[in-house]
């Protein structure tokens, strides 16, 4: 014990100057700032420039402080007889190595009884070789050897104290995991028994990593909505939870931006009464939510949008959506379909119903496909028809104003696996929505882009009485399922009636009268 003392004593009044400790304090600062710096830079070419410096300030590191300190660690390991040591080497490696395995199926099964995880999840740990042996594993490994052969011994050099040294690297490790909170406890917490078994054992790197690789994927597939997939650096934002609340504030909850398999089959109105039948199955769990929420809300235009320059659909869609109420409903536990009906009292001309699922005790996910109702009637025996967002892909290219009709021509097709054509063409009309004949015609060059000749009838033609009046985006369509869509025109040669072509139309209209 008295040669340990020694020996370290030695060391760090041979470095105990307080020049060097600066210099080791920046060496090892610029290294950890440059590693979470090229955490945040998406940009390639920047991000291996960030890179290039980061290996620089952690080269000095290793040859300055941590090789030069990695013989007092070893004196300090030292402290008994080879035989003891060797035992406890051997008890260390392979305790770490349980414990971990112990630790993952622990936590499996307490999330399994929350009903928070399901065992049809680890078939999401299926990965490529290449993903294992290039991307997983050497991750794991080159942490471990930055942190147990550079990180640690630098902090031991300019702290003197096992202690210290094993705080601030689970904090740093922690900190390397921003900006995930969740993620950034659990590492920093896990570093810190790491780390103290460094201080503990020799050959430490071999089970740690194994450790630190069993709990990466127990952590990654138990828990993954909570650390949200185990993302950091910006693209973790994308997997960052959202809140829902009501324009009145009685409801409120969670949705994590993992999309659900799910549609509305139809909604009908009898009366006063609409009925929705719909279904919802997560297929990453293989089972049926435990709840349906449906939240109606409408769009709020005087909802002054976050990104003013070209705001993402997304942003739109988040900001200037507002929800009113929140409606609970239990989905068929064996298939997750379900059926409900409610009084509509909306008065608004427009109104978004918006599906969320839940599991017993899981926060919210969004269900594929929004349904938007849209009155074309103020009265209260309104009538509404469903509409699904980007369902189709269609454009109406020519609209052109005659003498005797109106010219609607365009294509059209639904963007389901399966591809389907136009089922019925509605115009909006005085307030109302109006199905009108129209004719199919070959579209060679709409097939040939989109590869596929079952879509070759995908344009048509449809002819109008002018006394309809129509309105510019006044165009809809609806396949054999009843979903329903605007259609955007993208007018080669805008023919739309203005004032002046009424003005014009109805002297015409007067001349023949007067004949």
């Amino acid at each position: 014990m008295m040669d340990q003392k020694r020996q370290m004593s030695d060391l760090f009044q041979s470095t105990d100057n307080p020049k060097s400790i600066v210099i080791a304090s920046i060496d090892l600062a610029l290294s950890i700032a440059l590693l979470e710096s090229a955490i945040w830079i998406e940009t390639i070419a920047f991000r291996a420039v960030v890179i290039t410096a980061a290996i620089f300030f952690l080269s000095r590191c290793l040859i300055l402080y941590a090789i030069p300190t990695s013989k007092s660690i070893s004196a300090y390991r030292s402290t008994r007889s080879r035989a003891t040591k060797r035992r406890l080497t051997f008890s260390i490696a392979s305790s770490v190595v349980i414990a971990s395995f112990a630790l993952a199926i622990l936590m499996a099964t307490t999330f399994y009884c929350l009903d928070l995880w399901s065992p049809a999840q680890l078939q999401n740990l299926k990965r490529s070789a290449f993903d294992w042996l290039i991307v997983k594993i050497p991750t794991v490994i080159l942490q471990q050897l930055i942190f147990q052969l550079i990180i640690i011994p630098t902090l031991y050099f300019l702290t003197g104290s096992v202690r210290y040294t094993v705080a601030f690297a689970a904090i740093v490790f922690g900190f390397l995991h921003l900006p995930n909170p969740l993620l950034m406890l659990l590492t920093a917490l896990i570093g810190l028994v790491w780390f103290a078994i460094v201080f503990r054992s020799t050959k430490t790197l071999i089970p740690i990593t194994i450790s630190h690789l069993v709990l990466a994927l127990a952590v990654g597939n138990v828990a993954e909505e909570f650390v949200f997939d185990m993302r950091v650096g910006p693209v973790c934002f994308q997997k960052w939870p959202y809140k829902i609340t009501t324009a009145d504030g009685s409801a409120r909850f969670s949705v994590y931006p993992r999309l659900l398999f799910g549609n509305v089959e139809s909604v009908t109105q009898s009366g006063n009464q609409l009925e929705f039948i719909g279904s919802a199955f997560d297929r990453d769990r293989d089972k049926s939510p435990a709840e349906i929420l449906v939240v109606f809300g409408s769009f709020d235009p005087t909802v002054e949008l976050a990104s003013k320059n070209e705001p993402t659909l997304e942003t739109q869609e988040r900001e200037n959506w507002v929800p009113q109420r929140v409606i609970s409903v239990k989905p068929d536990p064996s298939d997750g379909s379900f059926q409900f009906q409610l009084a509509n009292n909306n008065r608004k001309l427009e109104t978004e119903i918006r599906l969320f699922a839940r599991h017993r005790n899981g926060w919210a996910y969004p269900i594929h496909g929004s349904t938007r109702l849209t009155s074309f009637s103020r009265q209260q025996s309104l009538e509404l028809v469903c509409l699904h967002p980007r369902e189709f892909e269609a454009n109406i290219g020519h609209l052109k104003i005659r003498k005797k009709r109106t010219d609607v021509i365009g294509w059209g097709f639904s963007l389901s696996s399966k591809k389907k054509l136009i089922n019925e063409l509605l115009v909006e009309s005085n307030g109302r929505l109006i199905p009108v004949p129209f004719e199919r015609r070959a579209r060679t060059e709409i097939a040939k882009t989109f590869n596929d000749q079952s879509i070759l009838n995908c344009g048509f033609v449809a002819r109008l009485d002018p006394s309809l009046n129509l309105s510019s985006d006044a165009v809809y369509v609806r396949n054999s399922l009843g979903m329903l869509e605007q259609i955007p025109q993208r007018l080669q040669h805008p023919t739309i009636p203005t004032d002046q072509t009424d003005q014009r139309l109805s002297k015409q209209q007067n001349k023949r009268k007067m004949r």
